[in-house]
């Protein structure tokens, strides 16, 4: 595999929520991904494809900006100004000191409030609000370690929604979970689609690709490849693109 590659992915919907341009990215100094220029509109779902180690990971950590671009910048709608909601793949809580669903969620409104003070009605209101819309209203009390999978996922993306984010960013969102799961966070998906949410998804999971995603960008040997679920979802594309990489920069 290359240590960097190209790519010029445009696309012309609603206003971009973020963009990059001629963007590096990489960790360590070491360039993975080299002139990456994308955006992120408002109602799209942009999923990221590619093998272990392809640079999909470091790339999305660059779009939620917890990577810093090596070369190019990263830009963000100002009006609206953009706010992220992140759901990581999994969530390691310390058993020793076991947190309520209720409290899980409430780690998602800090950041709206000021240092020490104490958790609004409002903020409490959103808490209630987000476990709704995810079908979790009853599991306030229970304990986020002795949830299923799939029940844990649901409590996690009803986390990123108390700071009622515009943008989005899911990581492996149906991996390891039931198929009522799988099928309830595509419809969730959906729902955030048409409310105007800009989405952008690393999974593995084709089937959920194929069903929320407007676009799909495929990282491969230090390269983008972008296009339509129709365009990018074909066997010959999966076969080619999901060759795995010598250098694992994941």
């Amino acid at each position: 595999m290359t240590d960097a590659g190209s790519a010029q992915v445009g696309h012309a919907l609603a206003p971009a929520a973020v963009s990059l341009a001629g963007v590096a990215v990489g960790y360590a100094g070491k360039v993975v991904l080299r002139e990456v220029s994308l955006a992120v509109h408002e109602g799209e779902c942009l999923a990221l494809l590619g093998p272990n180690g392809s640079g999909k990971t470091t790339l999305f950590k660059t779009v939620l900006g917890i990577l810093p671009p090596l070369a190019g910048t990263v830009g963000c709608r100002a009006d609206p100004p953009v706010r992220f909601g992140y759901v990581p793949q999994r969530e390691r809580l310390d058993p020793i000191f076991p947190v309520t669903v209720r409290e899980v969620v409430r780690m998602g409104a800090y950041r709206r409030l000021r240092p020490f003070k104490r958790l609004a009605e409002a903020s409490a209101r959103a808490v209630a609000q987000a476990l709704t819309s995810v079908g979790a209203q009853d599991w306030e009390s229970r304990l986020f370690n002795e949830l299923s999978g799939g029940e844990r996922q649901r409590v996690l993306i009803a986390r990123a929604l108390v700071s009622r984010p515009n943008v989005l960013l899911l990581d492996e969102p149906t991996t390891g979970v039931d198929l009522a799961t799988e099928i309830a966070v595509i419809d969730l998906v959906k729902e955030f689609l048409r409310t105007g949410m800009a989405i952008v998804m690393v999974s593995h999971n084709l089937r959920t690709v194929e069903q929320v995603a407007n676009r799909v960008i495929w990282v491969h040997r230090g390269e983008l490849r972008s296009g339509s679920p129709e365009e990018m979802l074909t066997p010959e594309h999966i076969r080619t693109m999901l060759v795995p990489e010598v250098a694992d920069h994941e």
